[in-house]
């Protein structure tokens, strides 16, 4: 399992990256910012750091058991932050609109 969550953070680091660096790209041209400090915007810049926190633990601790369990430690933090992102523009205001898929489905209710 340790392998898998070791795979699973990287890919996380890859995504994490893709979404920070792509995104401004057209939050200039749709907000006039490539960064503002937004709910969603930075709990996803902690997610990503979190990551890579996660791999240079796995690297800089020597001996393998010790550092497999302080990576659960920190893989664990990380998996709380991920409700977090998702539920940010939810919980706070900010540049990002909330989800629509819910306003549609009680529309068609109606």
């Amino acid at each position: 399992m340790d392998h898998i969550a070791a795979c699973n953070a990287e890919l996380g680091v890859l995504f994490a990256w893709l979404v920070l660096t792509t995104g401004p790209l057209w939050a200039k041209k749709a907000w006039g910012d490539y960064w503002v400090w937004d709910a969603r915007l930075t709990t996803t810049l902690i997610l990503f750091l979190i990551y890579l926190g996660y791999l240079l633990l796995r690297q800089m601790v020597t001996d393998p058991d010790r550092a497999k369990v302080l990576a659960a430690v920190v893989g664990i933090v990380g998996a709380v932050d991920v409700p977090i992102v998702y539920m940010a523009n939810r919980w706070w205001e900010g540049q990002h609109p909330p989800p629509m898929i819910m306003e549609r489905v009680a529309w068609t209710r109606r």
